[in-house]
């Protein structure tokens, strides 16, 4: 009879086995536990998620503008440089890969000592491969800002007409700043100045002069009254009514 503890054994041996070779024995034994999750690493991975999503909603929030007025332009990364040196490099690198393009289309200029000729190696008639053709750097591929991409740049630029009326509003307004400054300093040497009324006209009697004030305000006021008192008189006398005058009182029957 076998005991319990060389079964125990034999099972374990085929258990172990079976699961190196990628089985899993129904019945009995235990797997590994599985991996527990980077909880960081899910953490890190979604922030960055949310960056650029933010980045994304930030630019589609901001768009270039066209219209009547004038052009606005949004760029990131701050004001938009051209990478000079870099281009003229790139160009130098593509006028001789060029060069040597025209002089040998083909991958490779010789096998065994035979030179190649319309991709045939020396008429043997094994075609050869033939190279791409450089392409020239594109300009605006050297375009690059200079500053924290998150951060962005708004261009405006006004139409020919609404520049022109820009500079009018801009000029009327240096004309009446330039009258105010002349003005003032004219105004500098005069004010806080003592007045000198030496040479003005003697005003006279005051007494006098209120009286002829009166009189010429109240010329008018008694003129206008005597006008409407004839007119009065007038009209009674040609409804029949007379007037009689004793010791300058007069009066109507």
């Amino acid at each position: 009879m076998i005991r319990h503890w060389v079964l125990e054994l034999l099972h374990k041996i085929a258990t172990d086995y079976m699961s190196c070779c990628g089985f899993i024995l129904y019945g009995g034994g235990k797997g590994d536990a599985p991996d527990p999750p980077d909880y960081a690493a899910a953490a890190q991975a979604q922030g960055v998620a949310n960056l650029e999503s933010a980045r994304a909603t930030a630019k589609l929030n901001n768009p270039n503008i066209i219209n009547p007025y004038g052009t606005q332009t949004v760029t990131y990364g701050g004001e938009p440089t051209f990478d000079a040196q870099g281009y003229d490099k790139a160009y130098k690198q593509y006028e001789a890969d060029l060069a040597s393009y025209n002089a040998n289309p083909y991958v490779g200029n010789s096998f065994g000592g035979n030179s190649i000729g319309r991709g045939y190696l020396g008429g043997i008639g094994i075609q050869q491969q033939a190279k791409p053709r450089p392409i020239a750097p594109d300009k605006n591929s050297f375009w690059m800002g200079t500053g924290d991409p998150d951060v962005g740049t708004v261009k405006q630029v006004l139409s020919p007409a609404e520049q022109a009326i820009y500079d009018k509003n801009v000029q009327q307004r240096t004309n009446i700043g330039d009258v105010g400054i002349t003005g003032s300093a004219a105004l500098k040497d005069i004010i806080g100045q003592k007045i000198d009324l030496s040479g003005a006209p003697t005003v006279g009697d005051g007494a006098a002069t209120r009286e002829k004030v009166f009189n010429s305000s109240m010329a008018r006021v008694n003129e206008d009254t005597a006008n409407e008192r004839d007119q009065r008189n007038s009209q009674l006398i040609a409804a029949g009514i007379r007037q009689m005058c004793i010791r300058d009182r007069c009066s109507w029957y």
